[in-house]
């Protein structure tokens, strides 16, 4: 179920209706973007980017591990209790754990939208890019999962039925090595209709 918000984060995670990229960004920017298309081929995800800013590299804080905040004041149909990525910082290319732990409190069917902004710290937060999928379900059709997934009885398509969703930690390689190091915010705006499912903020260190 979280497989395409976790791996979008480090997009993280795949838009039909998105408009086409800005072909005047820098050769950084288009080894980032080369990256990211890496990383949700793993969420078996399309991809497509609606904005584009150019990302320098900067000093920040180091986070000693992933957190996760729920932004907004609503509570939406989902609730991450837990989330665990690992190591801290990320190591690129290399593995990544993931573990989690979320409550599904009804049916969650098409369409589902996912946006996702992406801020990195350059001593203050910097906007760095925006993704926007139009209906994730869309995406989800092939029967490609995670044997992982599968063993946790984690569904990888629409509908996604209501109940508690435990994934263990797991190990996922990651091939991408352009994305710059530093630290990273990255919002999670998911809705089905007009109906709230999740809005998280999950905060990351890359090496």
């Amino acid at each position: 179920m979280k497989a395409f918000t976790v791996f979008v984060l480090l997009c993280v995670v795949s838009g039909a209706h998105s408009s086409s990229r800005d072909e005047s960004c820098s050769n950084h920017d288009k080894a980032m973007d080369d990256a990211l298309k890496t990383v949700c081929a793993k969420t078996c995800m399309r991809w497509s980017v609606v904005n584009s800013y150019d990302m320098t590299d900067g000093i920040g804080q180091v986070l000693n591990s992933a957190t996760h905040n729920r932004c907004g004041s609503s509570e939406g149909i989902v609730t991450i209790n837990e989330l665990q990525i690992d190591p801290s910082p990320l190591v690129l290319p290399g593995n990544i754990n993931l573990a989690f732990k979320v409550n599904v409190k009804r049916d969650l069917q098409s369409p589902i939208k996912v946006e996702v902004t992406v801020w990195k710290s350059i001593l203050i937060w910097i906007h760095v890019k925006d993704f926007a999928f139009e209906d994730v379900c869309e995406f989800l059709t092939d029967g490609k999962c995670p044997q992982s997934f599968i063993d946790n009885n984690i569904p990888c398509s629409c509908p996604i039925p209501e109940g508690e969703y435990n994934f263990p930690s797991s190990k996922f390689p990651l091939k991408a090595s352009s994305i710059p190091g530093g630290d990273y915010s990255v919002r999670f705006n998911v809705n089905m209709g007009p109906t709230l499912v999740l809005c998280e903020d999950v905060y990351f260190t890359v090496a």
